[in-house]
């Protein structure tokens, strides 16, 4: 997984006395090592001095409230945009392929733009989670035909999506819990470990991806006692990244971002989701096999 560096000029809702609508203020990137995000600095809208939110802009400002509607909405989505995409698969197999790579190409096109225009995120996520959705289909189908007739997949392999949808919000429920009891804060010691753990786990899957296309995996990465200590890593990593997640949205809503960025951060959680469910997709595939 990579985290992205980036800096960019915000158009923050904040007045000063004297000073007609919007002012421009150059505002940082926040670290993160969400997959596919660049996070927005939260001091962009709260450490100016002499600087207050209008009553304009704090009615337009995002909330908690927003933010959980604006996740949940984009998990409808994408959960139904799965199970579309796994009955398409399941009638005609020989669309998974390119339904899950065309899929995942647009998914990467989609967060380019939500990167680049976080204005748009309301109208854009939910394409995003449609896409998502498609290629989520496509690899849950691949795993539950893979566990199918097991004790894992169960008769159909439906079992193994069941307990991987399970542990993801199991996950999210712990996580959020002790982001909530004060347990678990990011703080700079948390952020820099993220940073270390990050950079590893890209490079992983960089090599990883390029051995497979090469057809040169060692068998001791595709299963065994080794591939299940690292999956089981990524995945424990992937659920961290969480916290970062939580601690966006709080330290947002305290300073008075944007409304759009209910939807912005409602894509980050997507996202982590989403990467948690895969990877217990594949820990619960790779304890199959090593059973």
């Amino acid at each position: 997984m990579l985290w992205w560096w980036h800096g960019r000029r915000l158009i923050c809702p904040l007045t000063q006395p004297g000073t007609p609508g919007p002012i421009s203020v150059e505002g940082s990137l926040t670290q993160s090592s969400n997959p596919a995000l660049v996070r927005f600095s939260p001091d962009a809208w709260r450490d100016l001095p002499g600087m207050s939110l209008s009553k304009a802009a704090k009615a337009s400002a995002m909330t908690v409230t927003g933010t959980v509607t604006a996740t949940a909405i984009l998990l409808f989505i994408t959960i139904a945009a799965a199970a579309g995409g796994w009955l398409l698969v399941q009638k005609n197999p020989s669309l998974m392929l390119p339904m899950s790579i065309g899929s995942l190409v647009l998914c990467l096109l989609t967060c380019f733009v939500l990167f680049r225009f976080p204005k748009a995120a309301p109208y854009i996520s939910p394409i995003y989670a449609i896409l998502q959705g498609l290629v989520v289909g496509g690899i849950s189908w691949i795993y539950a035909t893979k566990t199918a007739g097991t004790s894992v997949g169960g008769a159909t392999g439906s079992m193994i999506i069941i307990n991987a949808g399970l542990a993801t919000a199991a996950t999210l429920s712990v996580m959020l819990s002790l982001y909530a009891f004060g347990l678990l804060k990011a703080g700079r010691t948390f952020r820099n470990v993220m940073l270390v753990g990050g950079v590893a786990v890209g490079l992983y899957l960089l090599a990883s991806l390029g051995m497979s296309l090469f057809g040169v995996t060692p068998a001791f990465l595709s299963s065994g006692p080794i591939a299940i200590a690292l999956t089981a890593a990524i995945t424990l990593y992937s659920a961290f990244c969480l916290i970062l997640d939580f601690d966006l949205i709080e330290s947002s809503v305290e300073a008075g971002a944007p409304k759009y960025m209910e939807w912005y951060c409602g894509f980050a959680l997507l996202v982590t989701l989403v990467w948690i469910y895969i990877n217990f997709l594949r820990l619960l595939s790779l304890l199959r096999s090593n059973n």
